[in-house]
């Protein structure tokens, strides 16, 4: 294991320990969790990592003076941008474990997400635009109207949904919010000019009352799904979106409802249940797939 990859589980076993309870926990706590798991650092390392997980990742780590018990008072969404983080690490370290053990643990790992190399080429200097607060310039097409132009915008957001990356920023003559698919840009070009990130927690809370990317103009409202009891098992265990609640619940049918924008991808989510899933409310949501069932069906006539 690299440094860097201590370094990196360090940092995930701190945040875990100190972020079981309310309580927070000490130094001898937090050391005795670490030698647990063979992680051997001195107290001057560990004062280093806090400060990495307070200024890179942004956690509010706090020590207090009459208990010596550090807490993370956060938000939930820098949490899980962290643990997010982390899991993507443990992933990537399972995976370089599989890769120099040799082909008989390779063949215990599938992957489906596979990316082209326009993704690949573009991931790290969109994110270097974002950090840096600098104008990015590229060419992007577009598959409905079968056009390809020239954009510059304002990055703040880099997205990834459905196996896919996109970037999220305004143009730099409006405050218009716009995605691009970062498989489809090409000619990327990182400005000189800055910008100030005025739209940055506008656009970071877009998101939060949505399945996928489509925000299009419409609220969110109460979205209520009900399922087979059977099904409903599997949503219990992997929720569709953080407002999920359970609404209802009988032997034969249980009622979920979320706080979401009726959009696209949440009908197509919908949709690719099938028989398993039926909509309760709203109302415009209800007609809204019914029309989409009654277009399939008239390919099948």
């Amino acid at each position: 294991m690299t440094e860097n990859s201590r370094k990196i589980r360090a940092l995930a076993l701190i945040v875990e320990r100190i972020g079981r309870n309310s309580r927070g926990a000490t130094y001898e706590e937090i050391n005795e969790f670490l030698e647990r798991q063979d992680v051997l650092i001195s107290r001057r390392t560990f004062e280093r990592y806090l400060d990495s997980l307070r200024y890179d990742l942004m956690l509010d780590i706090k020590c207090d003076k009459n208990t010596y018990r550090y807490t993370i008072a956060d938000d939930d969404e820098r949490l899980k941008a962290a643990a997010h983080f982390f899991q993507l690490f443990n992933t990537a370290d399972l995976v370089r474990k599989s890769l120099k053990n040799g082909a008989e643990t390779r063949s215990y790992l599938s992957f489906e997400a596979h990316y082209g190399d326009a993704v690949k080429n573009n991931l790290e200097p969109v994110y270097q635009a974002i950090a840096e607060s600098r104008l990015l310039s590229f060419t992007h097409e577009n598959y409905q109207k079968q056009t390809t132009s020239r954009h510059t915008i304002k990055p703040y957001l880099l997205k990834e949904y459905n196996a896919k990356w996109y970037v999220i920023g305004t143009f730099t003559d409006s405050n218009e919010i716009r995605s691009f698919g970062l498989d489809r840009m090409q000619n990327l070009t990182i400005e000189t000019d800055t910008f100030k990130k005025t739209e940055q927690k506008k656009i970071n809370s877009l998101f939060d009352n949505l399945i996928g990317l489509v925000y299009d103009h419409e609220k969110p409202c109460v979205v209520k799904l009900a399922v087979p009891p059977m099904q409903a098992k599997y949503l219990k265990n992997n929720p569709l979106h953080a407002s999920q609640a359970v609404d209802s619940e009988t032997d034969s049918e249980v009622i979920f409802s979320y706080w979401l924008v009726p959009n696209f991808e949440l009908r197509r989510l919908i949709l690719g249940y099938g028989s398993r899933m039926r909509v309760v409310a709203p109302q415009s949501l209800v007609d809204s797939i019914k029309d989409e069932l009654a277009a399939m069906l008239g390919f099948y006539k």
